[in-house]
């Protein structure tokens, strides 16, 4: 844990990477107090962490029930967050590329260069993916863009944790960087970048919207062990 972190976000990513080695499941809880306990902080910033995680969707808050729950997935909602997300961040891309600077796009070609490490593991890919994805945000200029951004976010990456091909437990920890069959995150990642540094709004949003419909329909949606 970072100790340079504000308490609640090492709070906040704490049980993010929890959600991450799959060490919460679909339906389990988790309470406030073993989280005081375990990580030898007070309860005020792992309370107000608790209720960032259950505003953006990653945990629920259950009427007249102790503690918070992992929401429990469905087909019908990753449908439903994946068609938002795709189109929230096709619009993204395309602002990004309009107001984008010289030193951002660098910036982004840094990132990509590290998502292309041939062995990258769970947490570092995870990192890196959701930093090209921030980077992208903030270069929108928009900050009710960038609000809408963070739950359809971490909600669309419950789905990518638990039955995303790069995160599915009993494969080898360290993994080729996001190479799922013929899909390289990467290089759509650099496809994006590409158009962005071009100013090519328009391409930019078309590359965005299919890059997403990829980690929903073929990375998350096809993997053998999603059963909806």
């Amino acid at each position: 844990m970072e100790a340079f972190l504000p308490a609640e976000e090492q709070a906040f990513q704490y049980v993010i990477g929890l959600i991450v080695a799959h060490e919460l499941q679909p339906g389990d809880r988790i309470y406030e107090p073993e989280l005081v306990q375990k990580m030898g902080m007070s309860r005020t910033p792992i309370r107000t962490a608790l209720s960032r995680l259950v505003a953006d969707g990653v945990l629920e808050k259950v009427h007249g029930q102790r503690g918070y729950q992992v929401p429990k997935l469905s087909l019908e909602d990753m449908e439903k967050v994946f068609t938002a997300r795709q189109a929230l961040e096709g619009m993204i891309a395309r602002e990004a590329a309009i107001h984008r600077t010289e030193l951002e796009v660098e910036e982004l070609w840094k990132v990509n260069e590290r998502e292309m490490n041939i062995v990258l593991s769970r947490k570092e890919a995870t990192q890196l993916n959701e930093l090209f994805h921030r980077k992208l945000v903030r270069m929108a200029r928009n900050e009710y863009l960038e609000r809408s951004f963070e739950a359809l976010y971490l909600r669309s990456s419950l789905y990518i944790f638990y039955f995303g091909r790069f995160f599915l437990d009993g494969q080898s920890r360290e993994l080729s960087s996001h190479r799922e069959g013929n899909n390289y995150t990467y290089e759509e990642h650099r496809a994006i970048i590409q158009a962005v540094s071009d100013q090519n709004g328009e391409l930019a949003r078309q590359l965005m919207e299919q890059h997403v419909y990829n980690t929903w329909r073929i990375r998350v949606i096809n993997s053998p062990f999603f059963d909806g």
